[in-house]
């Protein structure tokens, strides 16, 4: 029932459509701004997208990569990070960017832990100084890790987006995608609150109303953006605030009210 409830909530908050599975795992989320270190070609479509997009990049020894999931994620009961490769399966380090724009401890996936599974016609994109692009059937690898084992997360850390290092040297290493598996938490799934907290309307236009049913003593209202910006904060003590929002952009907001974080959607 649980795992039914995520998924429900990821695909209805997050608009991802349809479930899909890769190597058995269910797949909740996946990068949705990356960009390639090297080669312009594959800026539109780098690693961005489900697995049926079949698409892999190649890229050096030695460079980094950036993305940003399209919603943030906690520490779940299993391995709540997949990462997509084909043919060269290189060892690369990986460090998971957090709300705040922190990263986590580094963790090295190496080449005896990928899974090869079935192989794919893949559109592929070579990096380096001409940025050729092709077709062609080839080899099909994945490895999963875990928030708290392999990056030393705790429950109440929201992952945003990952930094991987590609570390081999002398040979290119190839990425197709990263996910985020239903082992994870959705923001709104996280840790419960010692006190009922609710928010309307939401989505919001000009004026956000919070409420809390069992207020004991002060606690604090942090809003910020998905940037890290702080848009609101005040100390409360009364059950019901009013907030003016007219002013803010539209997009996704992080409410934090004491110790735990809700998603409010500005349109």
């Amino acid at each position: 029932m649980k795992k039914l409830l995520l998924i429900i909530c990821a695909m209805s908050l997050f608009n991802m459509g349809e479930a899909q599975v890769l190597g058995g795992y269910n797949l909740l989320d996946n990068l949705v701004s990356a960009d390639h270190p090297d080669c312009d070609m594959a800026d539109d479509d780098y690693v961005i997208g489900m697995p049926n997009d079949s698409i892999w990049v190649n890229i050096g020894t030695g460079q980094v990569m950036q993305g940003m999931f399209g919603s943030m994620w906690s520490n779940g009961a299993g391995d709540e990070l997949l990462i997509e490769t084909g043919f060269n399966h290189e060892e690369i380090s990986i460090r998971l960017i957090l709300a705040d724009n922190s990263l986590s401890d580094p963790h090295t996936a190496s080449m005896a832990d990928w899974i090869d599974i079935e192989q794919v016609n893949w559109h592929f994109i070579f990096a380096g100084e001409f940025c050729t692009e092709g077709t062609g059937l080839s080899s099909h690898y994945i490895q999963t890790f875990d928030f708290e084992a392999d990056f030393g997360l705790e429950n109440t850390d929201l992952v945003k987006g990952i930094e991987i290092t590609f570390l081999l040297p002398d040979v290119d290493a190839d990425l197709a995608g990263v996910y985020i598996t239903d082992a994870s938490i959705p923001l709104d799934l996280t840790e419960k609150n010692q006190f009922d907290v609710s928010f309307y309307p939401n989505p919001i236009h000009d004026e956000l109303i919070v409420r809390t049913d069992q207020l004991a003593g002060q606690y604090e209202l942090q809003i910020v953006d998905l940037l890290g910006n702080r848009v609101h904060s005040q100390l409360v003590s009364d059950a019901q605030v009013n907030i003016d929002c007219s002013q803010w952009s539209e997009g996704l907001y992080l409410v934090r009210v004491g110790d735990q974080t809700y998603k409010i959607v500005k349109e």
